[in-house]
Order: C-alpha cells, then sequence, then structure tokens
C-alpha cells in the first residue's frame, strides 16, 4: 500500500497547512506499522524537491515518531536528480511520454512570424513566477504575453511569497509592495481569451489553444514548477516551446539545461548565453533579466532571422520528443520504469 504523496507535499500541502501534513502522514505511518507494510512514498508524476522548506525533515521525523527508519521508506519521484538517503526510485519523466504522443498525433509547422518578444504562461503562484509576471508586466508587457493563475487560498500564499522575497536579498520593501501589487492586479494574463490554457490543464491536449499564442512568440520565458538547486523535474512548462518549436531561457534549478543536453536535446547557447545555467536560481534571475533586456532590444526582422538560423536546433528537439530519443539516455539519471499497477493507494 503507498500514499500518494504528491496532493499533500505540493499544492495541497501549501494551502492545507501543517496540521493535514502531519496528520495525513502520521495516520499512513501508523497504518504502516500495524500491516507489516514498509511505507511507500509515491510522489509520481511530481518531483519537487523535498528538501527545500524542511519538508522531508519532517517526514522523517513522523517516520521516526512511528517505528520506521529513513531506510525503511521508498520514494517514488519525477525527479532525475534527487538525492535522498531512503531508497529512490526516480520515474520516466511522465510529462515528456505523454507530449511524444501528442508529437506525433499533431504536425507542428515551424514558423518565423514573432508578433511578441516574449512568452511566460505559468499556473500555481510562487515568488520567483510573481517576480517574474511583475518584471514582464512593468518592462515588457506590450511585447509579450503572459497567464497566471490566481489563488487557492490568499492569505497563505501571499505570506509564502512576501517572506520569500525577503529572503532573497535582491528586493527592498517598495519592489516587494509593487510584485505583491501585480500579483494581485487584474487581469493576470493578456491572451485572447479563445487561445488562453485552462487553469487545471488536462496535459496534453488542453495546450492546444496556446500553439498560435506560442507562434507569435520570439522566445518562451519557460518557469519550471520546482526551482530548487539541482532539481530536474521536467514538465509542461519545459515540453510546450519544444512541441510549438520555440526556443527558451530556463527558470529551472542549477544546471538544467545541462541536464536537458545529456538527455538528448539541445538548447541555444550559440544564441543567447547560457553560462547562467551554472548560477543558483537567486543569481539565475538577474542573468535571465539581462538576456530579455537584450532580446528586447531586437527589431522584427533581427527576430526573423535568429528563428530561421535556430530551425534545425528547434526541429531536432521536436523530433526527439515524438520520437522519445530521451529514453536512451535515461540510464544516466539512473531512471526507471516502475510498475506499481499492483500496489493499491492508502486511503486516509
Amino acid at each position: 500500500m503507498k500514499l500518494k504523496l504528491w496532493p499533500i507535499t505540493g499544492i495541497g500541502y501549501l494551502y492545507s497547512g501543517l496540521g493535514k501534513f502531519t496528520s495525513d502522514l502520521t495516520n499512513y505511518f501508523t497504518w504502516c506499522k500495524k500491516n507489516n507494510n514498509d511505507p511507500i512514498l509515491d510522489l509520481y508524476p511530481e518531483g519537487y524537491n523535498l528538501h527545500t522548506a524542511e519538508t522531508y525533515d519532517a517526514i522523517l521525523a513522523i517516520a521516526k515518531a512511528c517505528g520506521f527508519n529513513e531506510t525503511d521508506i521508498t520514494l517514488v519521484t519525477g525527479d532525475m536528480s534527487a538525492e535522498y538517503h531512503c531508497k529512490v526510485i526516480k520515474h520516466t519523466p511522465y510529462f515528456l511520454d505523454k507530449a511524444s504522443v501528442y508529437a506525433q498525433e499533431n504536425n507542428i509547422e515551424f514558423t518565423h512570424y514573432t508578433a511578441k518578444h516574449f512568452g511566460h504562461f505559468i499556473g500555481r503562484m510562487t515568488w520567483d513566477r510573481c517576480a517574474m509576471h511583475s518584471y514582464i508586466k512593468n518592462r515588457y508587457a506590450d511585447i509579450s504575453y503572459y497567464s497566471m493563475h490566481g489563488f487557492a487560498n490568499v492569505e497563505k500564499s501571499l505570506s509564502d511569497i512576501i517572506v520569500n522575497l525577503k529572503n532573497t536579498g535582491h528586493y527592498n520593501n517598495q519592489e516587494i509592495k509593487q510584485i505583491v501589487s501585480d500579483t494581485l492586479d487584474t487581469p493576470l494574463q493578456n491572451l485572447d481569451p479563445f487561445n488562453a490554457i485552462k487553469s487545471s490543464p488536462n496535459w496534453p491536449d488542453d495546450i492546444k489553444p496556446l500553439q498560435m499564442t506560442y507562434q507569435q512568440t520570439f522566445v518562451d520565458i519557460m518557469h519550471e514548477t520546482d526551482t530548487s538547486d539541482e532539481n530536474c523535474f521536467i514538465t509542461e512548462k519545459t515540453v510546450r516551446p519544444m512541441l510549438f518549436k520555440r526556443p527558451f531561457l530556463a527558470m529551472c534549478g542549477t544546471n538544467y539545461l545541462e541536464k536537458l543536453r545529456q538527455l538528448g536535446f539541445q538548447t541555444f547557447d550559440k544564441w543567447f548565453d547560457e553560462e547562467y545555467d551554472n548560477l543558483n536560481f537567486k543569481s539565475k534571475f538577474i542573468g535571465i533579466q539581462k538576456r530579455m533586456q537584450n532580446i528586447a532590444d531586437m527589431g522584427h526582422s533581427a527576430r526573423k532571422n535568429m528563428l530561421k538560423e535556430m530551425q534545425s536546433v528547434l526541429e531536432h528537439n521536436f523530433e526527439h520528443v515524438a520520437n522519445k530519443g530521451y529514453e536512451k539516455h535515461l540510464h544516466k539519471f539512473n531512471v526507471s520504469v516502475w510498475n506499481d499497477s499492483e500496489i493499491e493507494c492508502y486511503e486516509n
């Protein structure tokens, strides 16, 4: 029997609070001890870095209180960089596998038309996403497409965002006030409603409305779910520009682009200088903004010509998704296919 972990460590944990997190895990570990069942914490298809906010330490403390050692626990995750001292199963990347089917069924034509310089399309609000949203809204709104979904719990989410912005050391009180104001200022998207992605997408079919938007955008500010250092959790945010044949700047964990290259994908160092990939996220944020400033100065002809230069890279990435070329590289990350079809989920 396994516990589906991601609803209480991801979005669910943020909004339900520590009490539910503790009670759900305690009940599960207690059940496992009573029924002589080694705990299986199934985070898949998600891949949050559980070291963030000391979540993993909290899990171990609860496990110990219920009579389990760290080595008794099995964690199933979509994070290919996961490092824990429990048993770890790194599962095949869900979003890439689903996108492969989509790519095979949809013929995406390469275009070099660019009505806008930037795209920034995100769901759940986090401090880093809100900071980037505010940055784009105040400097590049007229040359960008952007969308961000609302809060499930405004008070809790805003509190977390403000604390994290202060902890970066990059923002003064006035800047934080501006970011919060922009986060609360609707509308949070400037897309034609016909082209907007749903707040709870059925991956990958519900991204199809975004195809026209992507193909009118020069570069995607690809902003992954977990931007923790060393995290490598590939979601639809990474796959979307590949499917729609667009370059991207990566707001992700340290060396994320290097890991994509290890999987056989090609990136854009020839055009964008990807040294920012080596930085921790707080420094990377500034590096991305510097590159955006350079791109903002580009005219339509320059963007069009650069896309033509990039076409072979963009076509390669699309085909690499469609043909699952990344599969032959998964061994580099000790990724495996975990057959859990006979393992039932624990219901509290």
